[in-house]
């Protein structure tokens, strides 16, 4: 294993797949000492050059068509409007007219909407499964699991861990929703940063001169040439995309998984 740290962020890159587990116990043993709720949550990337960017600064079509000159409040603004206007009828009588706007975004990104929102779990094994589920998984590709700590991001002066409070430049949102079931079968909590810039870079910027006890993120790298194996034994854990979307796709994809061996 080789591991490296620069302005908040450590990289651990593993030799062997298989050693991510001993990494998941050692962050959870780390996130013991901050006391109360694991401070820690997890993203799965199927390639680990992908950034920590969401998907409505990932793609400019507003600004390609000249419009708004890049403008993200903007973009976001109109795409928001857009989408609750779209979903009027849509929810079995569910209205979307007393939600927050992040209890819609976050409904949004788990249906394919284009958010300022970037997933996050409180399983790391959840994480993993994403990470090597994913269709651009490859076995000559390195997948990555991001690790952030959110007490860390607090106390550095980054985020905040409370809804509502916006004093932090990174928001962490975890709605109170009944209603978006994928959110509660996947434990998912979401972010929320200054648009149109990575996390990662984010946090860089803030710590640039920040010794390693400050770390704040953690991107485990690893092959994904045992992926089938590692999904096979996600799967005997009850981890698997029926367990996690619980709907008509997540069986659909299940079903291609276990009967084809393909998502």
């Amino acid at each position: 294993m080789k591991d490296t740290y620069a302005s908040g962020i450590l990289t651990l890159q593993l030799d062997l797949t298989y050693e991510i587990e001993e990494q998941f116990e050692g962050l959870r043993r780390a996130g013991i000492h901050w006391g109360g709720r694991d401070p820690f949550v997890y993203r799965g990337h199927a390639r680990a050059d992908w950034s920590l960017l969401p998907t409505l600064y990932r793609r400019d079509p507003w600004q390609a068509q000249g419009r708004h000159e890049g403008n993200f409040d903007v973009i976001a603004r109109e795409q928001l409007a857009a989408f609750k206007w779209n979903l009027r009828g849509l929810r079995d009588g569910t209205s979307t007219s007393t939600a927050t706007d992040d209890e819609v975004w976050a409904l949004g990104q788990h249906h394919g909407l284009a958010t300022p929102l970037l997933d996050w779990t409180e399983s790391p094994y959840f994480a993993l499964f994403f990470a090597l589920a994913d269709r651009m998984s490859s076995p000559t590709e390195r997948c990555c699991i991001w690790a952030l700590n959110t007490r860390a991001l607090a106390d550095r002066g980054i985020g905040t861990v409370a809804n509502g409070d916006t004093a932090g430049t990174v928001q962490v949102i975890r709605p109170f929703v009944d209603d978006n079931h994928r959110l509660i079968r996947q434990r998912g909590l979401f972010t929320k940063a200054p648009p149109g810039k990575a996390l990662e870079v984010l946090i860089a910027e803030t710590l640039a001169t920040a010794p390693r006890e400050d770390t704040v993120l953690v991107k485990i790298e690893a092959r994904s040439d045992y992926r089938h194996i590692i999904l096979e034994r996600l799967d005997q854990m009850g981890i698997n995309h029926l367990s996690l979307f619980a709907d008509a796709e997540g069986a659909a994809l299940h079903t291609n998984v276990s009967m084809l061996g393909r998502t």
